[in-house]
């Protein structure tokens, strides 16, 4: 593959692309970056529609990667084993059974797809879809589980749960930021859109609203009520949160994150010490995985990249004028 780019590169060593006996595809665009599409198989209801996921996977998000058209190169360990492929760009859904980057026919995945085909639509609550490239997901949707009706402090408006979805999905993903898939009943996901910029706001220093994966309604019942006659200034305990936007206080600091850990259940964050919010970008999975998130994700420019954690200065994949140009950020 002569015109692979270094991007594409470590996103195969960082997958083991190679060495993986799963089944797997690998999609390039004409400037040479690319995505690998990889399916557990766990859970997969037959081979073929196994291979045929792996394929669509890696042409979605190839096609978000790039901004352009792409088509795939290898399948398994064989290149092109069918033929030549086609170039073929990432379309809007149609309805929520066509979910970009998510796989199908995993026993993980397919209860995700079936909560947004089928309890997604008939909720009544505020509610949206955030994704990520890599096909993790964030539904926003405070609700029954089993009778969907919204709970006492469900979301004040399909606005306030994207902005939810969005930053929780940016915590947990390997390649953030993510992009919108659905807000309220609308798919309103666009290839041409595609968010590249952070939507937690990392420079926050107050814990006032809005508030980092905490609703308004929420945040005036159950945190007003814990602030000292109501003055946010008088509040001193450590507070941490786990990946769901629970937060956890205590005026012992050990005991806050204990209590939140809950005997290693959950991963917690340290969100605030008082009224001085402490998080950085250290919360984000993506970076345990520097190299990608780095080095493999083309973003809206060099402060996007700087405030996601990337801290060393050198050359950054920016998407700039509908492609992917190299450029060198200083931080």
């Amino acid at each position: 593959l002569p015109s692979i780019k270094p991007a594409l590169k470590k996103l195969l060593a960082e997958t083991n692309f190679a060495a993986l006996a799963v089944p797997k595809a690998l999609a390039m665009s004409e400037d040479g970056y690319g995505y690998p599409g990889l399916v557990d198989p766990t859970g997969i209801v037959s081979l073929p529609i196994a291979k045929a996921e792996a394929r669509r996977i890696a042409l979605e998000a190839c096609s978000a990667l790039s901004g352009k058209a792409c088509k795939i190169v290898a399948v398994g360990n064989l290149f092109c084993p069918d033929g030549p492929e086609e170039y073929k760009a990432l379309g809007i859904p149609q309805s929520f059974d066509d979910i970009p980057f998510v796989f199908e026919n995993t026993k993980a995945a397919s209860d995700w797809r079936k909560k947004i085909k089928e309890d997604y639509p008939n909720s009544t609550a505020f509610k949206a879809i955030a994704i990520s490239i890599d096909g993790f997901g964030w539904m926003d949707n405070v609700v029954d589980s089993v009778t969907l009706a919204p709970f006492t402090y469900a979301r004040t408006s399909d606005e306030e749960a994207a902005r939810i979805a969005l930053e929780f999905c940016e915590i947990n993903a390997r390649m953030p930021p993510c992009t919108l898939y659905a807000v309220g009943n609308k798919i309103v996901f666009d290839p041409a859109k595609i968010n590249r910029s952070p939507i937690i706001d990392y420079k926050k220093t107050t814990l006032t609203k809005p508030l980092l994966g905490v609703g308004d309604r929420a945040y005036d019942a159950l945190w007003f009520e814990l602030f000292p006659r109501g003055d946010v200034n008088r509040f001193t305990d450590s507070v941490y949160m786990d990946l769901d936007g629970n937060p956890f206080f205590n005026a012992d600091d050990a005991m806050a994150k204990a209590t939140c850990e809950d005997g290693g259940k959950y991963v917690c964050f340290k969100l605030a010490q008082g009224n001085k919010l402490t998080f950085t970008s250290d919360i984000l999975w993506a970076s345990k995985y520097p190299d990608v998130t780095c080095g493999s994700i083309p973003r809206s420019s060099c402060e996007a990249h700087n405030l996601l954690g990337c801290k060393t200065s050198g050359n950054y994949l920016i998407f700039k004028e509908g492609k992917v140009v190299e450029e060198l950020c200083t931080f």
